[in-house]
């Protein structure tokens, strides 16, 4: 148990891949810097490599990231390339995680767990057995309703109604992203403790442009396997009467996800004022978007959308780009058209070229609602203050046990 005089003891579990990765990863990144900053004593263990070696900087097998300590517990951080060595490499990597686990508890080295899983129904119920067996919490981060994906196969689905029915029982505590995800706990679970705690971004290394930006761009950043997204930002763009403006798509993902969204580009009627970036390391992309004249996040009229807020909101906010959004999910809580922001109160493709159009046709008003928007960005999703609540959240959560 956490004791005043000495620090919390907070184990990240569920992670593969430790610190590469979009928005999930992030989000895993900046929640623990914000409890370092907050005096916690915080480790991210990583149960296998998830990328072959190459594909990124080179990483050592233990280390810290952003002031963030790390540890896989495989003989290699990267992914093996045979499938026998990958088998091997993920059976070892659950027997050292126990290991790890039962040494960190005997050493008092261990308070409560924070699981970082994607609606993994069989890791939920192993962490829970293995939470029960050496006594401590585990607090779920609770960012996505998985049920509400379309296009999954029937086995997928299987697990993700399962997963949203259950796993209310199946943690001592929860961190949703959302008011929506905050409501669907407490509907199965109602004396769960909970800390609803947004997208986090860090507004420290985030420099903004000081002048409008004088190369007139706008830049949509997100997932290439977002399809609806990114077609709907095409159709936009397209309708949208801004003369030369480029938009340029900076996309991560697998190749095949790339390839499919490269498809939906070629259909587009403005084929010369597009550019296309893959696989941006995250270190770079901040200067991208301070760089842009604005930033194209659509959220969409969904169930899916309600329960999730997309990460990148708190990076281009952090940015003091002008964000050009729709007034669904999470949005209309934090941000107001024309002040803080570009709204639309409609997902229609029309209406979102002519918010579009808006910013494109008055940059000097554009580059003042973007620092607003920073300005409330820094209010609502600074990592570091919601560090601070979530160390609280976490100490109180350990004394009851």
């Amino acid at each position: 148990m956490a004791e005043n005089n000495r620090k919390l003891h907070i184990v990240h579990l569920g992670i593969s891949g430790f610190p590469f990765g979009l928005g999930a990863m992030q989000r895993l990144i900046l929640i623990s810097r914000g409890l370092v900053s907050a005096g916690a004593q915080v480790v991210v263990i990583n149960r296998k490599g998830r990328y072959p070696k190459g594909q990124y900087e080179p990483l050592l097998k233990e280390g810290t990231y952003m002031k963030v300590p790390y540890k896989y517990v495989t003989a290699s951080p990267y992914r093996p390339s045979g499938l026998l060595e990958r088998n091997l490499h993920k059976l070892k990597g659950y027997l050292n995680e126990l290991r790890m686990i039962r040494r960190k508890r005997k050493d008092e080295e261990l308070d409560v767990v924070i699981l970082y899983i994607l609606g993994e129904i069989h890791l939920l119920l192993y962490y829970f057995l293995l939470s029960r067996v050496w006594r401590f919490p585990i607090v779920l981060n609770y960012v996505e309703l998985n049920s509400s994906f379309p296009n999954r196969s029937f086995w997928q689905r299987l697990n993700d109604r399962i997963f949203d029915r259950f796993s209310p029982k199946l943690a001592d505590g929860f961190i949703p992203i959302s008011n929506f995800l905050q409501d669907h706990i407490a509907q199965y679970a109602p004396d769960a403790p909970q800390i609803r705690m947004p997208v986090v971004a860090d507004f420290d290394s985030s420099v903004p442009s000081s002048s409008v930006p004088k190369a007139v761009h706008l830049i949509y950043c997100g997932a290439a396997s977002y399809l609806p997204l990114i077609n709907f930002v095409i159709q936009s763009f397209d309708l949208a009467q801004i003369g030369q403006t480029q938009l340029h798509l900076v996309l991560g993902g697998k190749a095949h996800e790339i390839a499919q969204a490269k498809k939906v580009l070629e259909r587009a009627s403005k084929q010369s004022s597009y550019r296309l970036f893959t696989n941006v390391p995250h270190r770079d992309i901040a200067e991208k978007l301070a760089a842009a004249s604005g930033l194209l996040i659509p959220v969409r009229p969904s169930i899916q959308d309600a329960a999730r807020f997309p990460h990148k909101v708190g990076e281009y906010l952090a940015s003091g780009t002008p964000l050009v959004t729709t007034a669904f999910g999470e949005i209309p809580q934090y941000l107001e058209d024309g002040k803080t922001a570009y709204i639309t109160d409609a997902f229609d493709q029309h209406d979102y070229a002519t918010k579009i159009e808006e910013l494109i046709f008055d940059l000097p008003r554009a580059h003042k609602i973007g620092l607003a928007g920073r300005k409330k960005g820094m209010e609502a999703f600074d990592y570091k203050l919601h560090g601070e609540r979530l160390a609280k959240f976490l100490e109180d959560l350990v004394s009851l046990k």
